[in-house]
């Protein structure tokens, strides 16, 4: 088989011939030029040298290229059909041409998109040594308490770590633990109950601001019935009233461990749960909004308008859920400490992401929620100049290594090479993280307020990565905790945090 260069390229078989008509021979011509052109276009596009895999690339094209010339000049017949390589070599050569057409497209889309977050990138700070009797605020990350003896991955839970953790905040006196998130392995509701239990027993004292994570909120981490307004059972409308959707549980257990912490628009949760809908509360006006959402839903004079009509009549679990499901616009949760001169804003970045693993790993705080902390931060008064802001997903980079961590060798090495990638800094910077628009608007907000305060300062608390950088821009903190369960005993621990001096004391201090 030859595969030729000259002007009208075509594919020789033995016995019949393959113009350019040939959907082998357009296929791999335009993935070889396709390729060329965007390796070009990229290198020139990023002002970078070319990477590794750029040069393997110039590599496998002059290998390419060597082949098919020596194949014609020598009228050769090793790509022939009848030949051990045959149709084969040119499948491998088609595959090889794709897989390069593919990857930069995808590396510079990446790349790029890091690069327009250069801004975000902080300084990194060493901790204090500890200090916890002058805590005012403890911070811990990613419990992953469940019900299982693993965790959904196959790790170690946060079930037996998080009691003598507890114990020594407990011991510091700290008036606030920030737990930002992932609290829960999966949001089960058993899991909830758990860690509830867990956390008002170590520290009765102590006021408990946390911040829902992936696993507490998403879909990927197991369907969740109780998430859809009406189930079908023997052409029956049921709902299971013991279980609610995962949202709600965050709310009624963050209420359970501190009442007094607000919506932005000031209705504290423990009255936000108190008016969860009820049989003996439902209202006629409430069943004709039922009714609204039954058309609205499937439309006049089906049979399943029928069914809901019935389920309004027979049940409040429509307006419960109507209620449930109206918490998403409650963020971000809101606590002034007035004495201290501090004010908490706990924001949840993963409510708009649920069913791929892709979705739960970038995070996303809505518009919405800037704007309401825009609004929260130009009310607060001239003796409130300490600003906590907690969330899941990190709104920041860490300093990386962006080059991809991959070399031949670890195609031998499959797994072993996923666990690598996965734990490696160019994952972490590219996916587990904040969207970065988002990351910037936010951040704006921020930096707008300290402008306009010389006296304040910001403190960002989150988790997500498994990991315990602190670091700065400017006057704003950022403060990131490692999971409970971490297999690094040095990493075992809590941030104590005093913002209240002129000079903020943040400090790291291990368990052992």
């Amino acid at each position: 088989m030859i595969l030729s260069f000259d002007e009208n390229p075509s594919i020789h078989l033995p016995g019949r011939t393959f113009a350019r008509e040939s959907f082998m021979a357009r296929a791999v011509s335009a993935l070889i030029a396709a390729s060329r052109v965007l390796w070009i276009f990229i290198w020139i596009r990023l002002g970078i040298p070319p990477s590794r895999s750029f040069l393997y690339y110039c590599i496998y094209l002059a290998l390419l290229i060597f082949v098919i010339r020596f194949n014609q000049k020598r009228r050769a017949s090793f790509l022939t059909r009848q030949h051990v390589f045959g149709l084969g070599a040119l499948a491998a050569m088609l595959l090889t041409s794709a897989v390069f057409t593919i990857f930069p497209i995808l590396w510079a889309d990446i790349t790029m998109r890091v690069a327009d977050d250069s801004f975000l990138v902080p300084t990194l700070v060493t901790p204090s040594p500890c200090n916890s009797n002058n805590a005012v605020i403890a911070h811990i990350s990613d419990l992953h308490i469940t019900e299982n003896q693993r965790t959904r991955d196959g790790k170690l839970r946060g079930n037996e770590r998080l009691p003598p953790l507890l114990s020594r905040i407990d011991g510091s006196n700290a008036a606030y633990l920030i737990v930002s998130g992932d609290l829960t392995d999966s949001g089960s509701p058993s899991a909830w109950k758990i860690t509830s239990s867990i956390l008002t027993k170590g520290l009765p004292r102590t006021r408990v601001i946390a911040t829902p994570g992936n696993h507490d909120l998403n879909e990927f981490f197991g369907l969740d019935p109780t998430q859809q307004q009406l189930r079908e059972k023997d052409d029956e409308i049921t709902t299971d009233i013991e279980k609610m959707p995962r949202l709600s549980r965050f709310i009624v257990y963050q209420s359970l461990l501190f009442p007094s912490l607000q919506t932005y628009n000031n209705i504290s949760l423990s009255k936000l749960v108190a008016e969860i809908p009820k049989k003996s509360t439902i209202t006629p006006e409430e069943e004709q909004k039922c009714f609204k959402q039954c058309k609205d839903l499937w439309g006049p004079g089906m049979h399943e308008t029928q069914q809901c009509f019935a389920s309004c009549r027979q049940n409040w679990q429509f307006a419960r859920f109507d209620y449930l499901y109206s918490f998403r616009d409650m963020f971000p949760l809101v606590y002034v400490d007035y004495d201290r001169g501090i004010a908490f804003l706990s924001f949840a970045s993963t409510l708009y992401h649920s069913d791929t693993v892709g979705d739960n790993a970038i995070g996303e705080i809505s518009e919405e929620q800037i704007v309401r902390a825009r609004k929260l931060l130009n009310g607060l008064p001239p003796s409130v100049n300490n600003w906590v802001f907690t969330m899941h997903h990190p709104l920041i980079r860490q300093h990386s290594d962006l080059a991809f961590p991959f070399h031949l060798s670890d195609l031998r090495h499959s797994i072993a090479w996923a666990d690598r990638l996965y734990e490696s800094d160019w994952f972490l910077a590219i996916f587990l993280r904040n969207d970065p628009n988002e990351s910037r608007k936010l951040s704006d907000v921020i930096s707008k307020q300290l402008d306009d305060r010389p006296e304040a300062k910001a403190f960002v608390f989150y988790g997500h990565r498994h990991r315990r950088p602190l670091s700065r821009i400017g006057r704003i903190t950022f403060i990131e905790a490692p999971n409970v369960a971490t297999s690094n005993p040095d990493d075992f621990g809590f941030y104590s945090v005093n913002p209240m001096r002129n000079t903020a004391e943040v400090s790291w201090c291990a368990v052992k």
